[in-house]
């Protein structure tokens, strides 16, 4: 864009705009109109906001930032005609406030995960590196794609109301460059594929975490914090995990949730370990100590399945002192602050491990449909070799595989520590290309389930 002289650039006209100009305005236009595969220049922040205070010495407004939507629209579509049929005219003493504003800026992170970058400089039609267009863009916590894959994950996300939904899709939106959003398409947000109550009891489930909520009140400093500082209040919030009280429930004949009783009693209290998303559910994990099998064992809740969510002033059991001793070990290996070397299987547990000695991977595929029981020290399979794939997205590269030598077109499959229940259900799902080999008894069980079929359809 060449510069040009105009009434906007005399000394009177610049002294009676009051400019006001500031970094967030900068960064506005930035987020809006630019992105790392798309530049602008100074000249175009800079024409943007000259037409933004002319638009507001039009309506007699001092300070354009008090200018409402429908005005802020009208100075961008002139300022677009404007350039469509003519260089725009801009105000010297606003491209001064930008440059400064970007130079005493430039590559800082301005907000968690946003700076802005310089680009290759423009280059003129003889191929002139041309020093007063430097180009710009923003750099955003997330690409583009990152924004568009959560964007359309929880636009079909069937466990959030649609107004909630709407909330987050909106504010990814605003993460997106304006020239590049695609207009989300209200269609799929409907009362049709909302179930249950995620949010409110997800909400409640977090405070159990001890996790700020979203309808917690916001912290406010008093006199005597005067030495606060985020860390202190980070510590502050530090407690142990709370027990968790609700009703569970399952659908009945009219798809109706009904209360599910167990021991004769529709209310559970649990130590809840972790909030997992698994084949397309959100569950709580919750632990006890099994005194009869000497055993920690693990139980799944559906969120989406429970009622009366409440979280008790009432701390969990400490159940670290019956974890496996592997664990125990990765464990204090995690929590010191001397990072000596160590044996290299707990090095690599203590990463895997969170601060209870939990492992969202491990567990995950020990528990590939969520079913929990005693675990399998070990499973034998033999599957056709093109079910490989379905193999490792159900229980993971944690395997052992090797080519059947009695048969090339089979694959021998060895699980380690995994739920029975789990195993059975795919074995059955893909009957005509698995066989469990061992242990005995699960491969009985597997046989009794295929002959009750079998005998379904004779």
């Amino acid at each position: 864009m060449a510069e040009q002289s105009s009434p906007m650039n005399t000394t009177e006209n610049t002294q009676r705009k009051k400019l006001n100009i500031t970094l967030f305005d900068v960064l506005n236009y930035l987020i809006k109109y630019s992105s790392p595969t798309k530049f602008v220049s100074i000249n175009d922040i800079s024409m943007y906001l000259t037409f933004c205070i002319t638009e507001a010495e039009q309506y007699g407004v001092e300070d354009f930032h008090n200018l409402d939507e429908e005005q802020l629209l009208n100075a961008t579509t002139e300022m677009n005609n404007t350039m469509l049929s003519a260089d725009g005219l801009i105000d010297e003493s606003v491209r001064t406030q930008v440059k400064r504003l970007i130079k005493g800026n430039l590559g800082k992170a301005l907000i968690s995960g946003i700076s802005i970058q310089a680009a290759n400089r423009a280059q003129d039609t003889k191929g002139q590196l041309r020093s007063d267009i430097e180009m710009y863009y923003v750099k955003m916590p997330l690409t583009d794609t990152q924004i568009i894959m959560l964007r359309d994950a929880i636009s079909v996300f069937p466990y959030a109301e649609p107004n909630i939904t709407e909330q987050i899709v909106d504010s990814l939106n605003g993460l997106t460059p304006e020239y590049n959003r695609i207009e989300y398409s209200a269609e799929i947000v409907n009362a049709d594929k909302y179930r249950g109550s995620y949010y409110e009891n997800l909400n409640e489930i977090r405070k159990a975490f001890s996790t700020i909520t979203d309808d917690e009140k916001p912290f406010v400093p008093t006199e005597k914090d005067k030495k606060f500082t985020v860390k202190k209040y980070a510590e502050k919030r530090k407690k142990p995990i709370k027990k968790l009280r609700f009703v569970y429930c399952e659908y009945d004949e009219n798809k109706q949730l009904v209360v599910r009783k167990k021991n004769g009693k529709s209310e559970r209290i649990v130590n809840p370990m972790k909030i997992m998303w698994v084949n397309g559910y959100y569950y709580l994990v919750t632990a006890y100590y099994d005194e009869e099998k000497s055993s920690l064992r693990y139980i799944n809740y559906r969120i989406d399945r429970m009622k009366n969510v409440q979280c008790l002033n009432e701390n969990a059991d400490d159940l670290e002192q019956h974890l496996p001793r592997p664990t125990q070990a990765a464990l204090r290996h995690k929590r010191s602050s001397n990072k000596k070397p160590t044996d290299r299987q707990v090095s690599a547990l203590s990463r895997k491990i969170d601060d209870n000695g939990f492992s969202i991977g491990e567990y995950r595929y020990s528990n590939p449909i969520m079913y929990t029981g005693n675990e399998l020290d070990e499973v034998i399979l033999r599957c056709s070799k093109s079910l490989m794939n379905n193999v490792i997205d159900t229980f993971g590269f944690d395997i052992y595989s090797r080519l059947d030598p009695d048969d090339s077109g089979k694959v021998l499959i060895k699980l380690h520590k995994v739920a029975p229940a789990g195993v059975k259900l795919f074995a059955l799902e893909y009957g005509e290309s698995c066989e469990v080999l061992s242990p005995p008894e699960l491969r009985k069980t597997v046989k009794n389930a295929a002959k009750i079929i079998c005998d379904k359809y004779v």
